[in-house]
């Protein structure tokens, strides 16, 4: 859906905001932050740390949330982009963030969000996203109920997965301002597309003729990208694929079970079979016009995914390899990573002897942390999550009994971004996958039930790592 909404209130932004689309960016002392004009009574900025969003993305978020019909105490939207160094919880990170970038985002005691504020926010290593507001925007888009909140931190996962992060980001503003909204593909959210039609400058015929035209822009233009970003991943892992082989089959702790080198061996022949391919569409690096690329798009796109799935599983096995060869911050991140899952789990612990348990196992890997040098190391961390398997399984089985039962579940593989150390191995799987798979099974039943909190765990975190801040919203894993 956000794609269409994207590309369409791109173009027709010039008619419909005619004072924002020429107006001047007005240039903030922090040159990683632009602050637009107020447009429909909101202010809107957008703070890239990482410089992951292009000028036209910028303007496509000013323009969809310009549109969008937030209720009137949402004076402010902010977007923010987080790349922070070790994996704490993006709520922990913008609160850092904040204090030391804007404090305007901050009320004057410092102790939540400022009113009128409705910030939405997304995080790189780990991939986390969320929402968060002023107390008087989180009372008027009902984001401290559970479903609520979920509704309007999922509506982004679909386009970051895609590396789409502005589509993303303004979808989480589209559903927020709908209380009734629900993912739709790639149709236009029908309270914008009247929105617009009443506006009075685009008649619905012209809506659809624009959108026509901007979809297939955009997609000819998603074809070339997609294309680029093959030819040249192809390339090189081409070149180093003999290398990666050869890491792959150096691992030797029990992380590295036979179940892992069976997966390793699919990518690679799934890679070496992308030869023929890469020869179909080799023709349109010099001279491919763009309706070549649109035809071809969904090879192309394809032939992305596999290029990009070879690549995620040379960074796991690199990982796996740099944790045996006693690399520290790779020791550490992963120590972190499993650490937060076991928070996770705690919250849904239903006795005291469990929580003890998850809090044993906190101390443990705190003390890995301090001695990732030991040669004992790697035996101590699968006997951590061995341990935590066992205490996992019993909270899981409190929680979320029937969250294995459907056919379709299957851990993360060697050759996805969440695949995680231990994956597979004495049936480990982080308390995480497990929470939002059952998140996902809660959400698909509530939408076939009528009103009232549905009970459950869910997949939102809202922790701050100061006890004195009490920010409203929550995030989770995209």
């Amino acid at each position: 859906m956000v794609h269409v909404v994207a590309a369409m209130v791109a173009v027709v932004s010039a008619v419909l905001l005619p004072a924002a689309a020429n107006a001047a960016v007005i240039a903030p002392a922090n040159p990683y932050i632009t602050t637009f004009p107020p447009i429909n009574g909101k202010t809107i900025t957008i703070a890239d740390g990482p410089q992951l969003l292009p000028p036209n993305d910028e303007n496509m978020l000013r323009d969809v949330t310009a549109q969008a019909a937030l209720p009137p105490v949402v004076t402010h939207v902010d977007f923010i982009t987080l790349s922070f160094p070790e994996p704490i919880n993006i709520e922990a990170a913008l609160w850092d963030n904040v204090q030391k970038f804007r404090p305007d985002l901050l009320s004057p005691e410092r102790t939540r969000y400022a009113d009128g504020h409705l910030i939405v926010a997304v995080g790189f290593d780990p991939r986390q996203n969320g929402v968060f507001g002023g107390e008087d925007v989180v009372q008027a888009i009902d984001l401290r109920k559970q479903e609520r909140l979920e509704t309007i931190v999922d509506a982004a996962k679909p386009g970051l997965r895609k590396g789409h992060y502005a589509d993303g980001m303004v979808e989480s503003v589209v559903a927020a301002a709908d209380p009734n909204y629900k993912a739709s593909g790639n149709t236009i959210n029908p309270g914008l597309a009247a929105g617009l039609a009443a506006g009075g400058a685009v008649t619905v015929a012209g809506i659809g003729a624009v959108i026509a035209a901007s979809v297939t822009s955009r997609r000819t233009n998603q074809a070339r990208a997609n294309f680029d970003t093959v030819s040249r991943e192809y390339g090189r892992v081409a070149a180093d694929l003999e290398a990666i082989d050869v890491r792959a089959h150096s691992l030797t702790s029990s992380f590295a079970n036979d179940e892992l080198r069976k997966q390793w061996e699919d990518v690679k022949q799934r890679f070496l079979q992308l030869h023929a391919t890469m020869d179909s569409i080799s023709h349109l690096a010099d001279s491919g016009t763009n309706k070549q690329f649109y035809k071809n798009r969904a090879t192309i796109a394809a032939a992305r995914e596999e290029a990009t799935k070879i690549a995620q599983a040379e960074e796991n096995i690199e990982l796996l390899y740099n944790l045996e060869h006693g690399d520290h911050d790779a020791r550490r991140k992963q120590l972190r990573r499993v650490r937060s899952d076991v928070y996770k789990a705690k919250l849904d612990a239903p006795t005291l002897p469990l929580r003890q348990e998850c809090d044993a196992l906190v101390n443990r890997l705190d003390a890995l942390l301090e001695n990732v040098t030991h040669p004992s190391f790697m035996d101590d961390f699968t006997q951590v999550l061995s341990d935590y398997q066992v205490a996992s399984k019993a909270i899981r089985n409190h929680a979320m009994p029937n969250v294995l039962d459907k056919d379709n579940r299957a851990v993360p593989r060697l050759d996805s971004y969440d695949w995680n150390v231990g994956l597979g191995h004495t049936d480990f799987i982080p308390y995480g996958t497990l929470s939002s798979w059952n998140s996902s099974d809660t959400a698909s039943i509530s939408s076939d039930s009528s009103g009232g909190d549905s009970s459950g765990s869910y997949s939102v975190d809202t922790s701050y790592s100061d006890s004195s801040f009490s920010g409203a919203g929550g995030s989770s894993d995209w």
